[in-house]
Formats: C-alpha cells, sequence, structure tokens
C-alpha cells in the first residue's frame, strides 16, 4: 500500500523499471536487479548522495508480516540508485529488510540469498570496484580472481570477465553486439544460494538439472539450463 499522493510518482517508476528490465531482457536472459539491504533507507540515500550516487526518492509500502500472535503490517523503505548509464549491470536499489519471521520453506532446500557474481570487462574491473566501494560503503578485499564485499548477511563478488572460467567452468562473460563489435558487458552472471541439506538438494535437483562444480568445489546450476544466470547452492 502507498500513501495516495505517492501513487503517479511511483506508477511513473514503474513504468521506467519496468521499460529498462524489458531492454535488458531483449539482450540476454539472466538477472539484471539488485535490491542492496539497508536497516535506514533514509539515512542511506543521504550517505550514498554525498559521496556522488545518484538516489532516487525514498518510497515506502506496508507489507503484511505474519507473527505468532498473528498478522500484521510493517514498513518497509526503498529507493533506486543509479540509473543505466551509471549501473550498465541493471536496476539497483537498496531497501530495508522484513523483520527476522519463519518463512515457507522452498521445495529446494534455499535458506536465503548467500552471493551475487558480477562480471565486468576486465580491463574496467577497478572502475566497477571503486563504483561498488561507494555503494557499499567499504573498500572489499581482492582474492585470487575476484574482488569481494562481504555485507553482514550476504556478499557480492566483481569477476573480471578473463576469470570467469576459473570461478565458474564452463561459463561465459555476457556479450553484446554493439557498434560493429562483439564486446562484454558488466552483467550479473548467478547467485548463490544457502540450504539446509547439500545432499537433499543435490538429490533433488539430479534428475532434473546438470549440476557442475565451481573452481572452490562448491555446486552450481549453470545458466544454460536456468534462465541466463547460475545458481550456486552451499
Amino acid at each position: 500500500m502507498f500513501p495516495d499522493a505517492a501513487v503517479p510518482r511511483i506508477r511513473q517508476e514503474l513504468v521506467s523499471a519496468a521499460t529498462r528490465l524489458a531492454n535488458a531482457l531483449s539482450r540476454f536472459e539472466g538477472v539484471h536487479i539488485l535490491v542492496i539491504e539497508a536497516a535506514d533507507v533514509d539515512a542511506a540515500t543521504q550517505m550514498l548522495s554525498a559521496s556522488g550516487v545518484v538516489c532516487g526518492a525514498v518510497n515506502r509500502i506496508r507489507r503484511p508480516v505474519r507473527r505468532a500472535r498473528g498478522t500484521e503490517e510493517v514498513s518497509i523503505g526503498y529507493a533506486e540508485i543509479e540509473n543505466d548509464q551509471r549501473s550498465p549491470e541493471g536496476r539497483l536499489a537498496i531497501a530495508e529488510p522484513l523483520p527476522d519471521v519463519e518463512g515457507p520453506t522452498h521445495p529446494n532446500g534455499a535458506i536465503e540469498l548467500v552471493e551475487v557474481l558480477l562480471c565486468v570487462p576486465s580491463d574496467q574491473l577497478p572502475q566497477h570496484v571503486e563504483r561498488y566501494q561507494r555503494y557499499l560503503r567499504q573498500s572489499g578485499r581482492a582474492d585470487d580472481h575476484s574482488h569481494l564485499f562481504q555485507l553482514p548477511r550476504h556478499q557480492v563478488r566483481i569477476v573480471g570477465d578473463r576469470d570467469v572460467a576459473a570461478l565458474l567452468p564452463g561459463e561465459q562473460p555476457k556479450r553484446v553486439y554493439e557498434g560493429g563489435h562483439l564486446d562484454v558487458v558488466p552483467a550479473f552472471l548467478g547467485y548463490s544460494v544457502s540450504v539446509r541439506d547439500l545432499a537433499a538438494t543435490r538429490q533433488l535437483l539430479n534428475p532434473h538439472f546438470p549440476i557442475q562444480q565451481t573452481g572452490w568445489g562448491a555446486a552450481f546450476v549453470p545458466s544454460s539450463a536456468a534462465l541466463g544466470a547460475t545458481i550456486g547452492f552451499v
């Protein structure tokens, strides 16, 4: 639910977001949206704006949450950040988390998102790392094949296109034919989720999906079998 006065602006924002998503999907399948958790969206947008990040207006919606004493509505704030030119990998936003409540059990045993993998042209890696340092307000750390940002509950990993094979054997960076060239473009290659019982998840997936191994031995379903984005299970 939105306040009546905010409806016209929110409708315009939704149309803009839908257009952007449609354009992204016309280039290739996969993940095109990343929402970053922020405990206080109002404070977060002020800090991001001060560091040069373009932030949209803070919107608030009311979401029903089931508790032991019954269902109640809670206010959740969110805001879009950056735009097509400044976040070529897709739509970015920040949002406040839902309260910790027991949610429905996913059939594949997934509990929560633990990592998102962003691939960028290797020669542009420093620029994209610097951009996410501003978004996440931390320096992160480099490892053998990528740059990792550790958040309280999740992490964002940025990899250059030349190191994709070392992390995800058999996967390729996203390429788009532009200006007479087939170029690597920034894109979310996939994500990983934690599961309650990895052996049970493997047993569930095996008859229906190919399962491969990451460079560090974790299981993942390749993008060709998962609508354009890899899905890792840990």
